[in-house]
């Protein structure tokens, strides 16, 4: 079984998490206990209560593009290269050294929260004005260096490396503190504030 969270766990991560649900400038959302996924269908229309989310004990996510006026909270998710046709062993490394590259070149971005995905990858939270319909559309169009130190990558397109998502409804991210549980193995996994940043102040 799932070790059990509580709410008040993710409000010792993210200080001002309580703070900004009142104020509706940010929408969290019950996932299912140890998963990834929401608990509810519906979940991008419907309106959660700070009580509500404080009596639930599973994980929670967090709505990028919500409440979009002048500004609001986009995601940036890091998750590396997926290199085809080469074996596990390689695989591995491709992912794992371009994530670490992309994170490097984006967690000095002011005001910014970055966050270890269980996976090994990151997410980088950050206030936005833009809303960008189709999620890959900046992403496709980057590139890798052509001095890359990986040289299979010189000039590639990052493809499905990054995804930026700043639409409201288009996805939900893990807030740290979430735990994900695999069924097969036992193994725990966490997401975890690794910036000196962890507020959600705007």
């Amino acid at each position: 079984m799932p070790t059990k969270v509580c709410f008040n766990d993710f409000c010792k991560k993210i200080p001002d998490l309580k703070e900004n649900i009142v104020n509706g400038s940010i929408k969290v959302i019950p996932l299912k206990k140890g998963k990834k996924a929401p608990r509810d269908n519906g979940w991008s229309k419907r309106e959660y209560e700070l009580s509500e989310l404080e009596k639930y004990d599973g994980n929670f996510g967090i709505m990028p593009g919500y409440n979009h006026e002048t500004s609001s909270l986009a995601i940036i998710d890091i998750d590396g290269y997926t290199m085809n046709g080469v074996n596990a062993d390689k695989k591995a490394y491709y992912k794992k050294a371009t994530q670490e590259y992309l994170y490097n070149c984006l967690k000095e971005i002011p005001g910014a929260m970055a966050v270890r995905t269980q996976s090994g990858g990151y997410h980088i939270y950050l206030w936005n004005e833009t809303v960008v319909d189709k999620v890959h559309e900046t992403s496709n169009h980057l590139h890798f260096p052509e001095d890359f130190y990986i040289p299979e990558l010189r000039g590639k397109s990052l493809k499905h490396s990054i995804e930026i998502f700043t639409k409201e409804g288009s996805k939900q991210c893990l807030l740290p503190g979430c735990i994900i549980y695999d069924d097969a193995t036992g193994k725990e996994n966490t997401y975890s504030v690794i910036s000196d940043v962890n507020t959600l102040s705007n």
